[in-house]
């Protein structure tokens, strides 16, 4: 079929993707023929630029020397973050035993070694499930390893930072209970669900079957409030295929549990659909609606757009009220949003929650001073939906 060129270059970012997993060559032909420029520019939105460099370092002279250079620096740079990430985490996971903490890595750093090649699945930052109870004491080992408390106490997780690459999401609890109120009951006494690890007194694990369910939860969480970008399905793909003697009976159990059956077996189609094979050519052989679904997961970068965010809240709300009022709750939303939020944004709240009123307007006053673009740009957004 004739393709257009945005179609065009969403089918070669998905063959680039599947020859990297799949460890093939993308056959010069089809390489020559990309428009490489807006191929990294799509890439890098959605957070899988280095895995592309991976698969195209052997392809200097179609590239040429400045193009090859940038992606070959992408992936470079990946390795190099995972390699420090890696250190820093067994540094604080060893500290965290010493000290008796329970904890138990998250996501990407467990799907990250499952891929081909090191360094190929980028890291944005490091989550850790760990005990509650020691939060301050966590607080004040970050504080003195020189990180930046970015988020602390406001939240389901506190958020470290400390150059040149290091970043901590710290998690007590896997879902917001004033947002996810699903989610947040399943996962309440999580623990309960966690194996211990070998040779630890600490650490654990999820079982292969428990781990898979929350990567699709925190898919659907993305999803439902403003997008998700192809990284979920894509290490929804490398999973699947590392693990393919799963308890299915137990997974689509806790699935309908959860009311998302029939968000990962659609995921999960897709998934395979797009990655199952490194042919050329997605526009063959996905359907209508699977080819609008990676459409709209292209438009989402990494973990969704402003523009879907918004039309989901009102749409929501719509649902709701019987069609009526999503704009105006909107507008209301972001001019006094609830305390939880505030809270992350005003540390003070934390002992003097007397002080809200006085926040939101140090918000609105601030906002008109020094955010007037992106207010109307937002402002914008929100007349289209």
């Amino acid at each position: 079929m004739e393709l257009g060129k945005q179609e065009k270059n969403i089918q070669d970012l998905i063959y680039l993707v599947a020859c990297a997993i799949h460890e093939v060559e993308p056959a010069d032909e089809i390489v020559r023929a990309m428009d490489l420029d807006e191929i990294y520019r799509l890439a890098t939105k959605q957070c899988i630029s280095a895995m592309l460099g991976h698969v195209l370092k052997n392809k200097k002279e179609l590239l040429g020397a400045e193009r090859f250079n940038l992606w070959n620096q992408a992936e470079a740079l990946s390795v190099r973050k995972n390699m420090l990430m890696d250190i820093e985490r067994t540094s604080i996971l060893s500290w965290m035993e010493q000290q008796g903490i329970w904890y138990m890595p998250l996501k990407g750093v467990i799907i990250k070694d499952m891929y081909p090649a090191f360094g190929m699945r980028e890291m944005s930052d490091n989550d850790i499930l760990f005990d509650p109870a020691a939060r301050a004491a966590l607080h004040d080992h970050m504080v003195d390893l020189g990180y930046r408390v970015e988020l602390y106490e406001t939240d389901k997780d506190d958020q470290y930072m400390k150059n040149p690459v290091y970043f901590f999401e710290m998690h007590v609890s896997l879902a917001e209970d004033h947002l996810y109120p699903k989610i947040y009951e399943y996962y309440k006494d999580v623990k309960e669900r966690l194996v211990p690890d070998a040779g630890k007194k600490y650490g654990y694990h999820f079982t292969d079957e428990d781990f898979y369910i929350f990567h699709v939860a925190h898919s659907e969480k993305h999803t439902e409030h403003s997008g998700d970008g192809l990284r979920s399905m894509i290490d929804s793909y490398v999973y699947l295929t590392q693990k393919p003697n799963m308890d299915w009976k137990y997974i689509e159990e806790q699935l309908e549990l959860l009311g998302m059956l029939e968000f990962e077996s659609d995921m999960r189609a897709l998934a395979f659909r797009l990655f199952g094979t490194a042919e050329y050519g997605i526009y063959d052989r996905c359907n209508e609606d699977e080819i609008r679904k990676v459409e709209a997961h292209v438009r989402a970068g990494k973990h969704g757009t402003l523009s879907t965010s918004i039309e989901k809240y009102i749409n929501n709300v719509m649902d709701t009220n019987g069609g009526k009022g999503g704009k105006g709750a909107y507008y209301m939303h972001r001019l006094f949003p609830d305390k939880a939020t505030m809270k992350r944004n005003y540390h003070v709240l934390l002992k003097h929650g007397w002080l809200l009123p006085f926040c939101h307007i140090h918000r609105v006053v601030r906002g008109v001073l020094f955010k007037r673009d992106r207010i109307s740009r937002e402002l914008n957004e929100v007349r289209k939906a």
